[in-house]
């Protein structure tokens, strides 16, 4: 998990990224109204991660 919230960091403006071990939930906050999140899903899927249903 670690190299993928690094990778985040280096290709998104998030104001803020990180991970909750105990619940496995991935937190991001960024401003939606100058960013979207179009690759985010590439970069997770790089990772082997997957996003759940309720994104």
């Amino acid at each position: 998990m670690q190299r993928a919230i690094i990778d985040i960091i280096k290709r998104f403006p998030f104001h803020l990224v990180s991970y909750d071990e105990q619940d496995s939930v991935l937190n991001l906050a960024y401003d939606a109204s100058r960013h979207s999140d179009q690759g985010l899903e590439v970069i997770l899927e790089e990772h082997h991660l997957h996003i759940s249903h309720d994104w």
